[in-house]
């Protein structure tokens, strides 16, 4: 297996970053390789993860999610022989700019199977689950999560059918 992951650079300090640091060095054992295109990684004093393969600058800051970041990414998934793409954002982050169907066609293209591990602890508005929507899998962090994504799938008239908790 080959994973492309979107989320924090496991060289911060944040929740998703752990989040990534706990599953890469575990995925490592496994034989599995991890790129990561690091949120918050802009390239500087950056040292050897040795769980993780390649780290991508992300974008700092503001730069996330730009269209063009955005646009970038998707390059990088659709050229570097991924199997899979592991995505830990909030949804609201990901589902503007077109991003949701563009990952979709890029992965069907591809066969790139798609993950999302989201959090959810504030009601949904239903347009930021248009990325719930375009993956494979979906995991809310809480059952709470689970329960308002469902609500902002239904009320786009979506199949909610394999949304985990």
């Amino acid at each position: 297996m080959k994973v492309l992951a979107l989320i924090d650079s496991p060289t911060l300090t944040t929740g998703f970053a752990r989040v990534g640091q706990n599953l890469f060095r575990r995925w490592a054992r496994s034989g599995v390789t991890v790129d990561v295109w690091g949120i918050g990684f802009a390239g500087w004093g950056y040292k050897a993860i040795p769980y993780v393969n390649e780290l991508y600058p992300g974008g700092m800051g503001g730069e996330w999610p730009r269209a063009e970041r955005l646009q970038m990414f998707l390059a990088r998934l659709q050229t570097g022989g991924y199997s899979h793409v592991f995505l830990v954002q909030d949804t609201f982050l990901l589902s503007g700019a077109q991003f949701p169907k563009a990952l979709q066609s890029v992965c069907a293209k591809a066969k790139i199977r798609s993950l999302l591990y989201f959090p959810v602890d504030a009601p949904v508005e239903p347009e930021w689950m248009e990325i719930v929507r375009a993956v494979d899998v979906a995991v809310a962090y809480t059952d709470y999560g689970r329960l308002e994504a469902i609500k902002g799938l239904e009320s786009l008239k979506s199949k909610v059918s394999g949304l985990k908790s």
